[in-house]
Protein backbone atom coordinates (compact mmCIF):
# COMPACT_ATOMS: atom_id res chain seq x y z
CA UNK A 1 0.00 0.00 0.00
CA UNK A 2 1.54 3.14 -1.21
CA UNK A 3 2.18 5.60 1.91
CA UNK A 4 3.96 8.26 0.27
CA UNK A 5 0.78 10.48 -0.29
CA UNK A 6 -2.21 10.84 2.34
CA UNK A 7 -5.72 9.49 1.49
CA UNK A 8 -7.75 11.13 -0.39
CA UNK A 9 -10.32 13.30 0.44
CA UNK A 10 -13.15 11.75 -1.53
CA UNK A 11 -14.35 9.85 1.15
CA UNK A 12 -15.84 12.80 2.53
CA UNK A 13 -18.14 13.43 -0.35
CA UNK A 14 -19.48 9.53 0.05
CA UNK A 15 -20.53 10.50 3.72
CA UNK A 16 -22.22 13.69 2.52
CA UNK A 17 -23.91 11.58 -0.44
CA UNK A 18 -25.20 8.89 2.35
CA UNK A 19 -26.19 11.56 4.99
CA UNK A 20 -27.64 13.69 1.86
CA UNK A 21 -29.60 10.89 0.36
CA UNK A 22 -31.22 9.14 3.44
CA UNK A 23 -32.25 12.34 5.21
CA UNK A 24 -33.78 13.39 1.92
CA UNK A 25 -35.60 9.85 1.20
CA UNK A 26 -36.70 10.07 5.10
CA UNK A 27 -38.48 13.47 4.85
CA UNK A 28 -39.97 12.83 1.25
CA UNK A 29 -41.51 9.56 3.06
CA UNK A 30 -43.11 11.43 5.69
CA UNK A 31 -44.17 14.33 3.65
CA UNK A 32 -45.79 11.41 1.27
CA UNK A 33 -47.32 9.87 4.18
CA UNK A 34 -48.72 13.13 5.69
CA UNK A 35 -50.03 13.23 2.46
CA UNK A 36 -51.89 10.18 1.59
CA UNK A 37 -52.96 10.06 5.76
CA UNK A 38 -54.54 12.84 5.03
CA UNK A 39 -56.71 11.42 2.01
CA UNK A 40 -57.44 8.43 3.58
CA UNK A 41 -58.87 9.95 6.76
CA UNK A 42 -61.91 11.01 4.61
CA UNK A 43 -62.42 7.73 2.97
CA UNK A 44 -61.87 5.40 6.39
CA UNK A 45 -65.18 3.69 7.08
CA UNK A 46 -66.67 5.61 10.00
CA UNK A 47 -70.23 5.15 12.07
CA UNK A 48 -71.61 6.92 14.99
CA UNK A 49 -71.79 4.67 18.07
CA UNK A 50 -73.59 2.28 19.90
CA UNK A 51 -74.33 0.73 16.85
CA UNK A 52 -72.73 -1.35 13.77
CA UNK A 53 -69.98 -0.94 11.15
CA UNK A 54 -69.09 -2.82 8.61
CA UNK A 55 -65.49 -2.97 7.10
CA UNK A 56 -64.64 -4.34 4.01
CA UNK A 57 -60.81 -5.75 4.95
CA UNK A 58 -57.94 -7.68 3.31
CA UNK A 59 -56.32 -10.85 4.61
CA UNK A 60 -53.38 -10.73 6.60
CA UNK A 61 -53.72 -6.65 7.43
CA UNK A 62 -53.31 -4.73 10.55
CA UNK A 63 -56.08 -2.08 11.04
CA UNK A 64 -56.27 0.66 13.68
CA UNK A 65 -59.59 2.20 14.90
CA UNK A 66 -59.87 5.50 16.14
CA UNK A 67 -62.32 7.62 17.71
CA UNK A 68 -62.91 10.95 16.32
CA UNK A 69 -64.51 13.86 18.55
CA UNK A 70 -64.94 15.98 14.97
CA UNK A 71 -66.44 13.83 12.82
CA UNK A 72 -69.25 13.81 9.54
CA UNK A 73 -71.14 10.73 9.55
CA UNK A 74 -73.41 10.65 6.66
CA UNK A 75 -73.89 14.03 6.63
CA UNK A 76 -74.55 14.30 9.62
CA UNK A 77 -71.78 16.66 12.19
CA UNK A 78 -70.18 16.16 15.33
CA UNK A 79 -68.58 18.89 16.95
CA UNK A 80 -66.37 18.23 19.64
CA UNK A 81 -68.82 15.77 21.22
CA UNK A 82 -67.56 14.60 24.85
CA UNK A 83 -65.42 11.42 25.20
CA UNK A 84 -67.93 8.51 26.39
CA UNK A 85 -67.07 7.53 29.96
CA UNK A 86 -67.45 3.61 28.88
CA UNK A 87 -66.87 1.91 25.32
CA UNK A 88 -67.32 -1.49 24.98
CA UNK A 89 -66.30 -2.94 21.57
CA UNK A 90 -66.73 -6.48 19.55
CA UNK A 91 -65.42 -7.38 16.38
CA UNK A 92 -66.58 -10.76 14.19
CA UNK A 93 -64.62 -12.27 11.25
CA UNK A 94 -66.37 -12.86 8.03
CA UNK A 95 -67.77 -16.45 9.27
CA UNK A 96 -68.80 -14.78 12.53
CA UNK A 97 -65.97 -15.43 14.65
CA UNK A 98 -64.96 -13.43 17.32
CA UNK A 99 -61.38 -10.97 16.63
CA UNK A 100 -59.11 -10.16 19.77
CA UNK A 101 -59.22 -6.56 20.03
CA UNK A 102 -56.14 -4.71 21.32
CA UNK A 103 -55.89 -1.01 23.25
CA UNK A 104 -53.08 1.07 23.20
CA UNK A 105 -50.87 0.38 26.21
CA UNK A 106 -48.19 3.98 25.79
CA UNK A 107 -48.95 5.22 22.59
CA UNK A 108 -51.22 7.17 20.57
CA UNK A 109 -51.89 8.21 16.95
CA UNK A 110 -53.67 11.49 16.60
CA UNK A 111 -54.68 13.31 13.25
CA UNK A 112 -56.54 16.37 12.75
CA UNK A 113 -57.55 16.93 9.44
CA UNK A 114 -60.63 18.93 9.29
CA UNK A 115 -63.91 18.18 9.64
CA UNK A 116 -62.01 14.56 11.34
CA UNK A 117 -60.30 14.90 14.05
CA UNK A 118 -59.38 11.64 16.31
CA UNK A 119 -57.13 9.66 18.44
CA UNK A 120 -56.54 5.50 17.98
CA UNK A 121 -58.05 3.28 20.62
CA UNK A 122 -57.74 -0.21 19.33
CA UNK A 123 -56.16 -2.34 16.87
CA UNK A 124 -56.55 -5.30 15.39
CA UNK A 125 -55.29 -7.61 12.72
CA UNK A 126 -57.32 -9.45 10.01
CA UNK A 127 -56.16 -13.47 8.89
CA UNK A 128 -59.17 -13.62 5.95
CA UNK A 129 -60.07 -11.01 3.51
CA UNK A 130 -63.97 -10.47 3.54
CA UNK A 131 -66.33 -8.14 5.46
CA UNK A 132 -66.15 -7.69 9.08
CA UNK A 133 -68.38 -6.38 12.13
CA UNK A 134 -67.79 -3.76 14.85
CA UNK A 135 -70.22 -3.86 17.20
CA UNK A 136 -69.86 -1.04 20.21
CA UNK A 137 -72.24 0.20 22.96
CA UNK A 138 -71.99 2.83 25.57
CA UNK A 139 -73.55 3.26 28.82
CA UNK A 140 -76.86 5.12 28.87
CA UNK A 141 -76.57 8.56 28.96
CA UNK A 142 -73.16 8.89 27.40
CA UNK A 143 -73.22 10.79 24.00
CA UNK A 144 -72.67 9.30 20.71
CA UNK A 145 -68.62 8.53 19.52
CA UNK A 146 -67.55 8.03 16.04
CA UNK A 147 -65.69 5.40 15.02
CA UNK A 148 -63.08 5.56 12.15
CA UNK A 149 -61.27 2.16 11.17
CA UNK A 150 -57.76 2.54 8.54
CA UNK A 151 -54.97 0.06 8.16
CA UNK A 152 -51.92 0.71 10.22
CA UNK A 153 -49.10 1.22 7.43
CA UNK A 154 -48.74 4.07 7.74
CA UNK A 155 -47.41 3.56 11.18
CA UNK A 156 -44.85 1.41 9.59
CA UNK A 157 -43.87 3.83 6.65
CA UNK A 158 -43.39 6.09 9.48
CA UNK A 159 -40.71 3.86 11.25
CA UNK A 160 -39.36 3.57 8.05
CA UNK A 161 -38.77 7.15 7.02
CA UNK A 162 -37.35 7.88 10.55
CA UNK A 163 -35.14 4.37 10.40
CA UNK A 164 -33.67 6.14 7.16
CA UNK A 165 -32.74 9.55 8.47
CA UNK A 166 -31.41 7.90 11.75
CA UNK A 167 -29.63 5.13 10.19
CA UNK A 168 -27.97 7.74 7.53
CA UNK A 169 -26.68 10.30 9.90
CA UNK A 170 -24.87 7.24 11.64
CA UNK A 171 -23.47 5.72 8.55
CA UNK A 172 -22.54 9.34 7.22
CA UNK A 173 -21.01 9.89 10.41
CA UNK A 174 -19.46 6.62 10.57
CA UNK A 175 -17.41 7.64 7.01
CA UNK A 176 -16.61 11.06 7.87
CA UNK A 177 -14.89 9.91 11.06
CA UNK A 178 -12.67 6.87 9.81
CA UNK A 179 -11.69 9.23 6.81
CA UNK A 180 -10.39 11.98 9.34
CA UNK A 181 -8.40 9.30 11.84
CA UNK A 182 -6.78 7.61 8.16
CA UNK A 183 -5.93 11.79 7.16
CA UNK A 184 -4.98 12.33 10.88
CA UNK A 185 -2.89 8.64 11.24
CA UNK A 186 -0.90 9.47 8.35
CA UNK A 187 -0.24 13.03 8.51
CA UNK A 188 1.29 11.85 12.09
CA UNK A 189 3.42 9.30 10.69
CA UNK A 190 4.72 11.95 8.27
CA UNK A 191 6.02 14.80 10.63
CA UNK A 192 9.56 15.69 10.34
CA UNK A 193 11.87 13.58 12.78
CA UNK A 194 14.02 14.70 15.10
CA UNK A 195 17.79 13.87 14.34
CA UNK A 196 19.16 10.94 14.44
CA UNK A 197 22.02 10.74 18.09
CA UNK A 198 21.72 7.02 18.19
CA UNK A 199 19.56 4.08 19.02
CA UNK A 200 16.23 4.90 20.79
CA UNK A 201 14.52 3.53 23.33
CA UNK A 202 11.59 1.16 22.36
CA UNK A 203 8.64 3.08 23.90
CA UNK A 204 9.43 6.07 21.17
CA UNK A 205 6.99 6.36 18.18
CA UNK A 206 7.66 5.16 15.28
CA UNK A 207 8.93 8.00 13.53
CA UNK A 208 11.23 8.46 16.25
CA UNK A 209 12.33 4.85 15.77
CA UNK A 210 12.33 5.29 11.81
CA UNK A 211 14.58 8.86 12.57
CA UNK A 212 17.22 6.80 15.07
CA UNK A 213 17.31 3.67 12.40
CA UNK A 214 14.40 1.78 13.63
CA UNK A 215 12.06 1.00 10.58
CA UNK A 216 8.50 1.23 11.88
CA UNK A 217 6.16 -1.50 11.23
CA UNK A 218 4.64 -1.71 7.37
CA UNK A 219 2.64 -4.54 8.53
CA UNK A 220 0.38 -3.17 11.04
CA UNK A 221 0.39 -0.06 8.91
CA UNK A 222 -1.04 -2.07 6.17
CA UNK A 223 -3.65 -3.71 8.30
CA UNK A 224 -4.83 -0.84 9.96
CA UNK A 225 -5.55 1.12 6.30
CA UNK A 226 -6.64 -1.87 5.14
CA UNK A 227 -9.23 -2.80 7.68
CA UNK A 228 -10.33 1.34 7.60
CA UNK A 229 -10.76 1.02 4.09
CA UNK A 230 -12.97 -1.93 3.83
CA UNK A 231 -15.01 -0.07 6.55
CA UNK A 232 -16.66 2.40 4.15
CA UNK A 233 -17.49 -0.06 1.27
CA UNK A 234 -18.91 -2.18 4.39
CA UNK A 235 -21.03 0.43 5.62
CA UNK A 236 -22.34 1.61 2.28
CA UNK A 237 -23.55 -1.73 1.67
CA UNK A 238 -25.27 -2.10 4.98
CA UNK A 239 -27.21 1.56 4.59
CA UNK A 240 -27.58 0.27 1.37
CA UNK A 241 -29.28 -3.57 2.06
CA UNK A 242 -30.88 -1.98 5.12
CA UNK A 243 -32.78 0.80 2.82
CA UNK A 244 -34.01 -1.83 0.30
CA UNK A 245 -35.61 -4.11 3.34
CA UNK A 246 -37.16 -1.11 4.67
CA UNK A 247 -39.28 0.04 2.02
CA UNK A 248 -39.85 -3.37 0.60
CA UNK A 249 -40.61 -5.34 3.56
CA UNK A 250 -44.36 -5.47 4.65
Amino acid sequence: MDDRRPPPGWLYAIGWSVLGIGMALGILRLLSLVSDFDLDVGGMPRAAMPGQLRLPAAAASDYTIYQESTSVVDGQSFLGGATPVSLSCTLTDPAGQPVALETHSFTHTNYSFPPYQGTSILTFHTDNAGTYELNCTTDPGDQQAVLAVGQSDSLSGAGAAFGTILLSIMIGVGIFLIQFFRRRSWFNRHRPAPPAYGPAPPYFPAPVQAAYGHPASRSRLQVNEFGRLIAVPSLVTIWLLTLVWMYTSG
